[in-house]
Formats: structure tokens, sequence, C-alpha cells
């Protein structure tokens, strides 16, 4: 099995999905620009160094990891009997959740 690239298709996704939502918004693209300029200045080899630096970007990422999950249903296995949301829960059994639903929630989240 080749890991080399594991990882390298969500990635990709990521950046695709935050830059067809940057496309739309140009106020906040025009600030991705302006902070990428002033933590890597033209010219400058980049490094990993001022990755903490990048705020911005960073609550580009989140974002658009809540609002276009790379992992659209992803599943767990109770390791042991338990009770969710007041239903019981076997051991063994396979749970799915949906975070394109529960990241847009009313009830969870103040603006969807």
């Amino acid at each position: 099995m080749d890991l080399g690239h594991a990882g390298t298709e969500t990635t990709a996704a990521v950046l695709a999905w935050a830059l067809h939502r940057l496309a739309g918004h140009p106020d906040p693209e025009a600030r991705l620009h302006a902070e990428a300029d002033v933590v890597v200045p033209h010219g400058v080899p980049a490094t990993f160094d001022p990755l903490p630096r990048r705020e911005f970007t960073s609550r580009v990422i989140t974002e658009t990891l809540r609002l276009d999950s790379t992992a659209w249903a992803p599943s767990r296995v109770a390791a042991t009997d338990t009770e969710f949301a007041g239903h019981p829960v076997k051991k063994g059994t396979t749970a799915v959740c949906s975070p394109y639903l529960i990241h847009r929630q009313a009830t969870l989240h103040s603006r969807p």
C-alpha cells in the first residue's frame, strides 16, 4: 500500500472549497491575501514557522471544514453498551452522523 499520498485528496478538497467560497466574498479574500503577504513576504521562502501567525487563514480553513466537511458521513462503533439521547446503544452498534446537518443546526450555532 502506498501511503505517500495519504491525505492529499482531503487537503485538496478543503482548499478547493475554501477558494470557491472566497471567490464569492471579495473582502475576506483580500484579507486572506493581505495576511499571506505580511506573514510570508514576496521573495522570502515559505516555511512552517509563520503558520501560527496566520490567524485569519486558520479561521477560513476551520469555517470551510465546518461548512464543507471532507468526512461526509463519519461513523463510530460503540465500544460498550451505552445510551445516546435517551436511546440505548448496544456494544458493536455502528453510529453514523452528518457534519453537514450538525453544522447547520440553529440550536447549536448562532449563525449556522
